[in-house]
């Protein structure tokens, strides 16, 4: 859906807060190496739809799935320099180009010298798609790699942990400019919006305070009924844990130093009692 949006801005849309268009006249070529024409055409009516018009005169779009890389290279190649006045090409998806997969390293290579090569000899701007790991969230195989090694600018999408309505668009590497995070969405026909004035949970939870002195004393009672669940006595390194699990529910997340500075709270305020050095922890009276 992203990309529907991003070849919309590089087409001339202007109706998008934080986008600025290119200049001049605009062409753009559009290569789909895995989608069905129905859906291939669903993509493009997207895109003319952002745009305000039916049919696009500044955008070619291809659908490569019935071919075999070797012709999707060449195809893709031939529609670059027999087309006039190209400012910029979206190749989705690039792993569909690989004859021996993301994890050939000579193939790999090879691919990436041809993009670099293309977008100098034509002075134009290339998009490409390539899947991340679901392990590590890192680009797939040696493609990868060396996609990454050679862009100007590589944006990473996923939706958000918790509104899965929201997708979130960051930006982990970069040459020149760096790029705020973008958070996007999709409207009941199919349709990408941006999202302003959205918090990503990795936000919200950077931006919860980790301090014991900023919660009212319910929450702390709260905290610890919890992480004491009905055990009448608890030792240091179990409470240890127990509290920055029970914190880790409330979105808070912290390590073991700071969750001593909680411990040592809950000492000073009385939430807990230690009747002797090295002797388990009790709830306070003001708790249970």
């Amino acid at each position: 859906m992203f990309l529907a949006l991003w070849s919309a801005v590089l087409l001339g849309i202007t109706n998008i807060k934080g986008f600025v268009s290119g200049l001049g006249q605009v062409k753009g070529i559009y290569f789909d190496t895995e989608q069905s024409k129905r859906h291939a055409h669903l993509q493009y009516k997207r895109i003319c739809k952002l745009l305000g018009t039916n049919i696009s005169k500044g955008l070619s779009y291809y659908v490569l799935r019935p071919y075999s890389p070797s012709e999707r290279l060449k195809m893709i190649e031939e529609a670059i320099y027999k087309t006039p006045g190209i400012t910029f090409v979206v190749i989705d998806g690039i792993a569909d180009l690989l004859m021996k997969g993301v994890n050939d390293e000579e193939e790999a290579i090879n691919i990436t010298t041809l993009l670099m090569k293309w977008s100098l000899e034509k002075n134009i701007h290339i998009s490409t798609v390539l899947h991340q790991n679901k392990s590590d969230s890192n680009a797939k195989g040696h493609i990868g790699s060396y996609l990454i090694q050679k862009s100007e600018t590589v944006l990473s999408i996923e939706k958000d942990s918790t509104n899965k309505d929201v997708s979130i668009v960051t930006s982990p590497y970069a040459r020149g400019m760096e790029i705020d995070e973008l958070y996007f969405s999709v409207d009941e026909n199919g349709i990408p919006f941006l999202v302003e004035d959205f918090k990503s949970t990795k936000e919200r939870e950077k931006s919860k305070s980790k301090n014991p002195f900023d919660y009212e004393k319910e929450v702390h009672y709260s905290i610890l009924s919890e992480a004491f669940n009905k055990c009448q006595e608890v030792k240091y390194k179990d409470l240890l844990d127990k509290i920055k699990y029970v914190l880790a529910t409330y979105s808070i997340s912290i390590g073991d130093s700071k969750c001593r500075d909680w411990i040592t709270y809950y000492r000073e305020q009385e939430m807990i009692i230690q009747e002797a050095q090295m002797k388990p922890y009790k709830l306070g009276k003001s708790v249970r």
